[in-house]
């Protein structure tokens, strides 16, 4: 006997619950959407996305739609493979509530600040601001920026600095690479995540079992479902 260990797939599959039905619910979205035309998609981004305007007027249910409902219509494989990661890893982790309450609410505040953000700048004279005011705030990505934040904060110690500066340089090149709301977003929404993991996470799982020398408990034991 080797004395190991050995995970039934039902069980694995068990342990990430929160990551499959998320996954579930942006491929049931995308289904749905797939036939919709760009203008008739635009449309429901109008009506189910986010915007400073909305913020405003205190239409803070729009959030609820906003992060799932994509930018582009049909099944995005690059979105889903994105979030998958940020919520898989966080979820084996910190469990599926940690999980689902630091990815869904990392998405609102990141969504939330961004226009924040947008509004500020663009009345500091940003005319890349000032275009993205009126535009609708939707889609996941943000979500699993909040989770990679938390992940990394979960690091063993002799890792969290590489990991940490790893980070920093993946959130700060987008600004370079993709448009700048979007960018914004997962600024927010990451550091929403790391703030997440090092003040709730990683002293929640210090507490399931005493800490060992260069690092934190196996996964298994780090819950706070």
């Amino acid at each position: 006997m080797s004395g190991r260990t050995v995970i039934s797939l039902p069980h694995a599959l068990w342990r990430i619950k929160g990551t499959l039905l998320i996954q579930a619910v942006l491929i049931g979205i995308g289904i749905i959407t797939k036939d919709v035309s760009s203008s008739e998609h635009q449309r429901l981004l109008g009506q189910l996305g986010f915007d400073y305007q909305l913020l405003t007027e205190g239409r803070l249910w729009h959030l609820l739609t906003g992060s799932w409902i994509q930018v582009t219509p049909g099944i995005e494989l690059s979105m889903l493979a994105l979030v998958f990661g940020g919520t898989f890893f966080l979820e084996v982790l910190a469990g599926t509530w940690a999980m689902l309450l630091t990815c869904i609410t990392g998405d609102w505040v990141a969504t939330i600040l961004t226009a924040l953000t947008t509004r500020v700048l663009a009345g500091l004279g940003s005319s890349a601001a000032a275009a993205m005011l009126a535009v609708p705030d939707a889609g996941s990505s943000a979500m699993a920026h909040a989770g990679y934040g938390a992940v990394v904060m979960l690091l063993p110690r002799r890792w969290l600095k590489i990991g940490l500066a790893i980070l920093i340089f993946l959130t700060a090149i987008q600004f370079f690479i993709i448009d700048f709301a979007p960018a914004i977003a997962h600024a927010w929404a990451t550091l929403y995540g790391v703030c997440i993991g090092w003040f709730v996470l990683r002293p929640l799982a210090r507490e399931s079992l005493a800490p060992v020398e260069d690092g934190l408990p196996a996964p298994s034991s780090i819950r706070v479902s």
